[in-house]
């Protein structure tokens, strides 16, 4: 599913929490990308990112990446210090997805959600757009291209197995008629994400049928399908690495409490945001693997391996080069 979130200043977001994997470890960081037809236009598309990036500093500030001088990118006036700097657009797996990548270190789930989050987020990148007119007059117009910091995190705060991309958004878009760039208006993005959060799980879904998975449509109390798991990871076993979902259920739960209403959707963000834990553990990657393995027992260790086991038994493979060709859309 999709999720968002406005940063308004992101002074410390690159180092603090995009290059470190939702825990900090000193000598491990996470390496981002550029994506988006913006990134293209600003030539930046091909350059990796780590702590300290010249461009994503540039755009955070309204600059010009690589650019000599301090020319501003958009007309936008940032003296407010709660201007929105970027957009965090986050996709996420299936718990599931999550375990059988993580825990049990089946890689080619990262690979799947990768292509699976690309695809989603280039679906949310055509409902991109800006205003026009002047203050009493203003229409809105779609761009169709975004420029935004791709990180792929693998760990909730909880530090429990949690495959989820954050798409950082800078704030700007190009008006290709008027060759100018331009503040980034959202509008249509976010009535998309729901939109876009389904073209992500159906495509993650495809993908791990074509790796071998079953999976099992997971359904709502009205009966409506909500999404999917990989058939055979037990809802136990889901539920005990969501320990982060349950904050928030806790959450909504206290709420309901006092108001005496369930909370709108507004509402449930900010209490995401409440309740998310600030502080980021100091752990590094083997022993957030040994913790998320030591709450299996041993024969649900073992019925996953057989599960992992028998999904590469059954992955397909395209026998020709043009099947491979078609898979790939070429």
């Amino acid at each position: 599913m999709f999720t968002c979130a406005k940063i308004r200043h992101g002074g410390t977001y690159l180092g603090n929490h995009l290059t470190a994997n939702d825990y900090y470890c000193e000598g491990e960081n996470v390496t981002g990308r550029w994506v988006g037809k913006g990134a293209a236009l600003l030539k930046i598309d091909r350059i990796a990112i780590h702590a300290g990036n010249a461009a994503f500093e540039a755009l955070r500030q309204n600059r010009i990446p690589y650019r000599s001088g301090n020319k501003k990118l958009t007309p936008r006036n940032d003296k407010d210090k709660n201007s929105v700097r970027f957009f965090d657009f986050q996709c996420s797996a299936q718990k599931s997805v999550s375990i059988m990548a993580v825990v049990m270190n089946d890689r080619r789930l990262y690979e799947a959600h990768d292509k699976a989050a690309a695809k989603a987020f280039a679906e949310l990148e055509r409902f991109a757009a800006f205003q026009t007119g002047d203050t009493n007059n203003r229409t809105q117009e779609i761009s169709g291209n975004l420029c935004a910091a791709a990180f792929r995190h693998d760990a909730s705060r909880s530090l429990d197995p949690q495959l989820h991309t954050h798409f950082v958004v800078a704030n700007a878009t190009w008006d290709s008629e008027k060759k100018r760039w331009l503040s980034l208006d959202t509008c249509e993005m976010f009535r998309a994400i729901r939109y876009a959060g389904k073209v992500y799980q159906n495509e993650l879904a495809l993908e791990c049928r074509r790796l071998g998975y079953s999976i099992e449509n997971i359904r709502n109390q009205k009966g409506v399908i909500e999404g999917f798991e990989i058939e055979g990871v037990t809802k136990d076993i889901r539920e005990r690495y969501s320990k982060r979902r349950a904050e928030i259920e806790a959450g909504i739960e206290r709420f309901q409490k006092e108001k005496g209403r369930m909370p709108t959707t507004r509402e449930i963000h900010v209490i995401t945001r409440e309740t998310r834990n600030v502080k980021m553990h100091e752990i590094d990657t083997v022993e957030v693997r040994h913790r998320q393995r030591k709450q299996l027992a041993w024969n649900e260790w073992d019925a996953l391996m057989t599960l992992k086991q028998r999904a590469k038994e059954n992955e397909y493979k395209p026998r020709y080069d043009f099947e491979m060709r078609y898979y790939n859309g070429r």
